[in-house]
């Protein structure tokens, strides 16, 4: 039997966990798959286990041995899974347990037979009778693999078994289900963590590289995404609405940006409330724009000049209040100033390097360039200037406030962009 995997993607609601995945793991074969916790590897599990539940789902083609399986329920796949607990039944004594494996056509005393006939090839049959309860854990988690096996599996999966385990134990527990698997000369998929868990002169399959970039680059749950899903359905009446008479995205850009601008001089004036207004008109535009363009059709011009636009307007605003109150604010403005090049430039060092490596992001799918998120992004920048045109002369404070969690951001974006990179330029196993 050969378990084939071609194509697979599997989507959970708010990320992609694993895109166009493909791999074939050989009878006898033990091919590992390898990455940090929280990436998918235990989804890509279910998904061939038939576990999988809305409204995770997923698309591409399974088979062992060339017959597709996916349409099977679990029960009909004759595929096994190990977990890391060995879900050892405690009402039930050891060769119980086994024996639930078995086919139902066989009777009480053959299961019996067969059950303590398969715990003496492992040294175990004395602990027949015994309770679950009374096993130590090594020999709970062989009995735990034993009855996953009894079953007859064409297929085997292992959701980290062995992570556990303390190092002795784990050691000699390793070698025994990778012996087991070896004489019963069926493929088997197992995901880890762990380089030691890898099979000797076995395949080691790192994860994907393009999913281990989102997965490091996943973003916080703040308060852009649920913007946008407020605002999406109004923008997109009007952005139809506007393409019937004609007007472009890019126009809108530029309108909206010079609106912006004109809040500087009313922050001077100590005009806030007028500020204020000019503030809110740029950002209902930069809105605008996005709309027009998923309407009309994204240009990489386009999306140069909006980028361009917004990181000049946004440093505008500042100016604007360090202008207005230069012993106040001018230290604070220019804090604030020294934390926006922080998350300006990892944003764009970043969606140079993701350009380069072609990877995408899930969750920002029509953005012209890959977009990094963190705790402040377009929805916190613009509540904190609200903030200090309802409030200028708290201005300082807020500024010290947000400044400090765009640094927080800055750092983030740094460490997880660098870890990504490092990953992609690290050679496939």
């Amino acid at each position: 039997m050969t378990l084939c995997v071609n194509q697979l993607t599997i989507n959970a609601p708010e990320q992609c966990l694993v895109r166009d995945l493909s791999f074939s793991v050989a009878p006898g074969e033990i091919l590992t798959v390898m990455g940090p916790s929280g990436c998918g590897k235990s989804s890509l599990l279910s998904v061939l286990a038939g576990h999988i539940q809305p409204p995770m789902h997923y698309s591409g083609q399974l088979t062992l041995n060339g017959e597709p399986f996916d349409h099977l329920p679990p029960e009909q796949r004759r595929i096994g899974i190990l977990f890391q607990d060995d879900l050892l039944f405690p009402h039930l004594n050891v060769w119980q347990n086994l024996a639930f494996a078995l086919p139902s056509s066989m009777s009480k005393a053959q299961k019996r037979d067969q059950a303590i006939a398969t715990l003496g090839s492992v040294n175990l049959a004395e602990f027949a009778d015994y309770a679950p309860s009374q096993l130590s854990g090594g020999q709970r988690a062989r009995v735990s693999v034993l009855r996953a096996l009894l079953a007859a599996p064409d297929a085997i999966l292992l959701d980290e078994p062995f992570s556990k385990l303390d190092k002795p134990l784990r050691r000699d527990f390793r070698a025994f289900v990778f012996e087991q698997i070896a004489q019963r000369n069926i493929p088997a998929l197992i995901v880890t963590h762990d380089a030691e868990d890898i099979a000797h002169q076995s395949r080691c399959l790192n994860w994907p590289k393009r999913q281990l970039a989102q997965y490091c680059m996943r973003r916080c749950k703040m308060l852009d995404r649920y913007a946008i899903a407020v605002i999406r359905w109004p923008l997109k009446q009007a952005a139809v609405q506007l393409t019937k008479w004609g007007v472009k995205p890019d126009t809108v850009t530029l309108s909206g940006f010079l609106i912006g601008l004109l809040a500087v001089p009313a922050l001077a004036l100590q005009v806030y409330w007028l500020a204020l207004v000019f503030i809110i008109i740029n950002r209902l535009f930069d809105g605008l724009d996005g709309a027009l363009a998923r309407e009309q059709g994204l240009t990489d011009a386009g999306g140069f000049l909006d980028i361009t636009l917004d990181f000049i307007f946004y440093a505008s605003i500042p100016l604007g209040f360090a202008l207005a109150d230069p012993a106040s604010n001018a230290i604070a403005a220019s804090f604030l100033l020294f934390c926006f090049m922080g998350t300006g430039a990892s944003f764009l060092a970043f969606a140079i390097m993701a350009s380069k490596h072609q990877i995408d992001n899930p969750v920002y799918a029509n953005k012209s360039m890959y977009y990094i998120g963190g705790i402040t992004e377009g929805t916190e920048t613009i509540a904190s200037f609200v903030l200090m045109c309802l409030f200028p002369t708290y201005m300082a404070w807020i500024a010290g406030v947000f400044g400090a969690a765009c640094l927080i951001t800055a750092t983030s974006r740094v460490w997880a962009g660098y870890q990504t990179l490092r990953t992609l330029d690290a050679p496939s196993s």
